[in-house]
Order: C-alpha cells, then structure tokens, then sequence
C-alpha cells in the first residue's frame, strides 16, 4: 500500500510544481507584454520622426539605424520561450524603446524650427495666392502672366529646414509683388469700366468719341503681358492720357451734381454749376504761350483773401514778374494752379484771343473783379474744376 501512497503524493507535487509555472510564465508574460507595448509605441513614433526629419532634409541616421536594431521579438506561450534571453528580454525591450526616445529628442530642435518655419512660410502662401486671386478676379486676362511669374514661385509643398530661409524671402517678396499686383488691377478694372461708361456717355451726349474704343481695347490687349504694378498702371497711364479730352468734355457737358466750375480755353470762358444749374458766366483769360492751363479735372483745395503772387522765375527770364496782390485765390492744382482776380488785366481784355495777350496768366485762370468776388462767396472747398479744350 505504500507504492499508491507514493505515486499520489509525487501526482501531487506535479500538480503543484504545474500551477506554480503556469503562474510564473503568465507573471512574466505580463511584464513582458507591457515593455513590449512601449517598445511599439516608441517605434511607431521614431517612424514618423523618421520621415519628418526626411522631408525636413535634417540627418536621422542614428534614429534610423536604432528603428532598425529596435525589431520587437516573436512571442511563444511557453515558460521556455520567455525565459531563453536569460529572463532579460523585457529589460531589453526598455533599454530599446529609451534609447529611441533619446534619439527622438535629439531631432526634436531641429524639427521644431522647421515646424515653424513652415508655419510662416504657409502665412505668406496664403496670403500670396489670396493676393493673386483678387489680381486675376478684377483682371482675368492677366493669369497667364501670373502664371508664368508664379511658375518658379515654392507656393505649394514643404520645404526642406535649409532653404526655408531664401525661400521664405523670396515668397514675402512674391507677397509684397501680389498685393501691388492686386491693387493696380483693381483700379485698372474700375478705369476700364469708367471709360467704357464715359464713351457711351459721350455718345448719349452726341459727343466725337474718335478712337476712345479702339484706344480702350488696345489697352486691354497689353495688359496679359503686365505682369508688374508698375506695369499695369502704365499701360493704364497711357490710356488716361488718352481718354484726357474726352472725359473733360464729357464733364463739360454734363457737369452733374454739386459745385461745378467748367473753364473753357479755346472759349476763354468760365462757367459755374450748382448741381447743374448755371449760376455764373464770365470771360476769363488762361495760361499764355509756353505756360498754357492744363486740361484736367480738379478740386478746389484751399482758398486765401488776400494773396500775394511771388514770381518762381528770376529777373531777367521772359517769364517774371513783380510781386503782385490779389484779393482772392482759389487753388485748383499743384504747381501754383489758382483761380483769382487780376487787378493788372482791364474788363475790356477778358475773353477769346486773351490768352496770348500781355496780360495773359502763368497757367492760372484770371477772372473779372466782379465775377470772382461771387466765385469766392459760392466756391466751397471740394468743388469740381474742369478745365476743358
């Protein structure tokens, strides 16, 4: 009876050795299951600092060779498996996953500049394209132009760390290029619209428009090949010359609302308006030979009462005169442009043929004593003045 005592009592010691083991390896496994979790997850980041650093053109070859050495081990369920590397692989497993996070931070500085970097860099690529937009809204037949200048511009993509800096400039540069670009096609747009509108007016107003459409058209044409501001606005600038004539005597004809002051050089008269109404005609005399009253449409910018007229030109040149007194000035233009009384011209000489008479002005319009004291009374800052052929 003793042999069933013994073999029960070593079935026993099995059964207790067995549970004992089973316990230890899912002990182990638990512990190793964790450094395992961690090893993974600092692989998948060292990944994706790997491929940041990469676009960014910044060297991670240390992390990339720790990524490759750091490869996660394969699993059993079994005691031996678990214990072949001596009991030490989840130790491993950490020292691993801390020597990629080491690796990590070492990139980190170098990765956050570039961060910022693109950040700035893609401020101003808005900016740019919103800039470029509006250019190409107010003017389509500019985007071909655009397009080739932007052609070489970095307006998409990301940029490695050492070229952020040159890059970065050249776009502000873009930017500051755009945003003019824009505002001159705005106003362009506007000048064609009002020019359009100014030639149907003149026709409306039976009006010779001569080549005013042609002229128009042709401007338009240039404009695909202004791919500047400055471009822009000369092509714009050579179309307001144009259009000079034609608008001043639209605006003659037709001196719409407000204070209206409409000077006539080939008539030598002048007329007033108050939001159309004829309050005032008199002859006047304009600017002589050499020193003609410019075509244009200005404002009346400031006034005096009395005001004394200093000649800009030096005794012995054609065009001095004596320091001479008036009693009223209405300024209608930069360069010494008024509208005054002339106590040296008689009454009697106003009037066609006046301009190139003795008496004729240096540019300014000379009125009648009588007529200019109600011009000063009724003319409030901010009237309109046309000077018209």
């Amino acid at each position: 009876m003793k042999r069933p005592r013994r073999i029960a009592a070593l079935a026993l010691l099995a059964l207790v050795i067995g549970v004992a083991a089973t316990i230890g390896i899912h002990a182990a496994q638990g512990v190793g299951n964790r450094q395992r979790a961690q090893l993974a997850a600092a692989r998948e980041l060292a990944a994706k600092v790997v491929g940041e650093a990469r676009t960014a053109g910044i060297n991670a070859g240390s992390l990339e060779l720790s990524l490759r050495q750091s490869q996660l081990p394969g699993w059993t369920s079994t005691a031996v498996s678990l214990l072949e590397g001596g009991g030490n692989l989840p130790a491993e497993m950490t020292r691993k996953a801390q020597q990629l996070s080491s690796r990590i931070a070492q990139l980190e500085p170098g990765l956050r500049l570039w961060t910022e970097g693109m950040t700035s860099i893609d401020q101003v690529r808005t900016e740019t394209r919103a800039q470029l937009v509006a250019a190409v809204k107010a003017l389509p037949n500019l985007k071909a132009a655009v397009d080739q200048r932007t052609a070489k511009l970095s307006l998409s993509g990301a940029i490695p760390l050492a070229r952020q800096k040159t890059t970065l400039a050249t776009l502000t540069s873009a930017d500051v290029w755009a945003g003019q670009l824009a505002l001159a096609a705005k106003a362009a747009a506007a000048k064609i619209a009002t020019y359009k509108a100014l030639v149907a007016q003149a026709t409306q107003l039976k009006i010779p428009a001569g080549n005013a459409s042609q002229e128009i058209q042709q401007a338009q044409s240039k404009l695909p090949n202004a791919s500047s501001s400055s471009a822009v606005q000369s092509v714009m600038n050579n179309l307001s010359n144009e259009l000079l004539t034609l608008e001043v005597d639209v605006r003659a004809a037709a001196p719409g609302p407000g204070q209206v002051i409409v000077v006539h050089l080939a008539a030598q008269t002048l007329t007033a308006y108050d939001n159309g109404t004829q309050v005032l005609e008199t002859p006047v005399t304009t600017g002589r030979k050499g020193l003609r009253t410019p075509l244009g449409i200005d404002t009346i910018t400031w006034e005096r009462s009395p005001y004394l007229f200093i000649s800009p030109w030096p005794k012995g040149n054609p065009y001095y005169y004596p320091p001479s007194e008036v009693t009223w000035v209405l300024h209608f233009l930069s360069g010494g442009y008024f509208i005054h009384n002339a106590p040296w011209e008689p009454n009697s000489v106003y009037g066609p043929g006046s301009e190139n008479g003795p008496d004729a002005s240096h540019g300014c319009v000379q009125v009648p004593y009588n007529a200019m004291q109600f011009l000063w009374n009724w003319t409030k800052i901010g009237a309109t003045v046309v000077v018209a052929p």
